[in-house]
C-alpha cells in the first residue's frame, strides 16, 4: 500500500502523453468490445477514499500534461455494475481550481456495465501533486456517497507562458 499512490500516480502522468489512437484493437473482438477496451487502456483506476463496495467505478484520462496555471482536461469515465436512475457527481481540486461548469453533474446511469464519461476543466494553482476529489451520491434509499481520489502531478508552466 506504501508505494500504491506514488504508482497511480506514475501511471496517470505517463498515461498523459500516450496517443490512444496508436492502442491495437484486436481484430476479432467485436465493435463495442473494441471501444470498451480502447476507453479502458488509457484510462487509470482512480483511488477510492470511501469504505465498502463502490457501486460505481471511476477511471479517469488526462488530456494533457497538466501544468501550472494552464487548463487541463480530466475526463471522468463511470461505470455502474447494476443500473442506477441517477448518479449525483461533485468534483473539488485540492491545489487546483475546478471550472464551475463541470464541477457537478447528474448522470443517468441506465446500462450495468456502460460507462458515461463527463469531463472536468481543472486549472493548477501549484507545482507538484495535487487531487482531484471526486464525491458519488447514486439515488435511492440508503445510498451511501462513494468518494474517489485522482492524483495529479503538476509541472512548471513552460517558458513563455505556454
Amino acid at each position: 500500500m506504501k508505494y500504491g499512490l506514488p504508482l497511480l500516480v506514475l501511471l496517470s502522468v505517463a498515461a498523459c502523453g500516450r496517443d490512444p489512437a496508436s492502442s491495437p484493437a484486436s481484430v476479432n473482438t467485436s465493435a463495442l468490445d473494441a471501444k470498451r477496451s480502447a476507453a479502458a487502456e488509457e484510462t487509470v483506476a482512480a483511488v477510492q477514499q470511501s469504505s465498502g463496495r463502490a457501486a460505481v467505478v471511476l477511471r479517469f484520462a488526462l488530456e494533457n500534461k497538466p501544468a501550472l496555471g494552464s487548463p487541463t482536461r480530466i475526463r471522468l469515465d463511470f461505470t455502474a455494475a447494476e443500473p442506477l436512475a441517477q448518479v449525483a457527481v461533485s468534483t473539488e481540486g485540492m491545489g487546483m481550481a475546478v471550472d464551475a461548469a463541470g464541477a457537478t453533474a447528474t448522470l443517468a446511469m441506465a446500462e450495468a456495465g456502460k460507462t458515461v464519461s463527463h469531463t472536468v476543466v481543472v486549472t493548477p494553482q501549484a507545482t507538484g501533486f495535487s487531487e482531484l476529489i471526486v464525491h458519488l451520491l447514486p439515488s435511492g434509499d440508503g445510498s451511501n456517497e462513494i468518494v474517489y481520489a485522482i492524483p495529479v502531478m503538476i509541472e512548471a508552466a513552460a517558458p513563455g507562458g505556454k
